[in-house]
């Protein structure tokens, strides 16, 4: 009669319980692959710079988006996409001058976003 309780308590999945486990570990490995596929542009270098370093290199305030940052990479004509390292991480062929100019000009615009909205900085 022990076997029959135990037997109970490790009831196998359901078939909904497994296609949403295999859904989710599907979401992920394509969220994986579309971050890998981003960063294996020819242009891009093999390392990776953290957004944390960029601020304490260039004495930010604080931590840059790095989405905000890519995209003023780019538009700056520079090659950059995130890094599937790390969730803080950029690759880009912009010099470290370069990056951490734009992270500063990031960081002031969005100051003073929040300034006019009256948000605390």
């Amino acid at each position: 009669s022990s076997s029959s309780s135990s037997s109970s308590e490790h009831a196998p999945d359901t078939l909904q319980q497994r296609q949403d486990r295999d859904a989710t570990a599907q979401a992920s490995l394509l969220r994986m692959l579309d971050l890998m596929l981003e960063e294996s542009d020819p242009l891009l270098p093999p390392f990776f710079l953290r957004t944390s370093e960029i601020a304490r290199h260039g004495t930010l305030a604080g931590n840059p988006s790095r989405e905000g940052l890519i995209a003023a990479l780019k538009q700056e004509g520079y090659a950059a996409a995130r890094s599937h390292v790390d969730s803080e991480a950029l690759k880009t062929n912009a010099s470290m001058h370069v990056v951490q100019e734009l992270a500063s000009r990031w960081m002031e615009q969005k100051l003073a976003e929040m300034a006019v909205k009256g948000d605390p900085p």
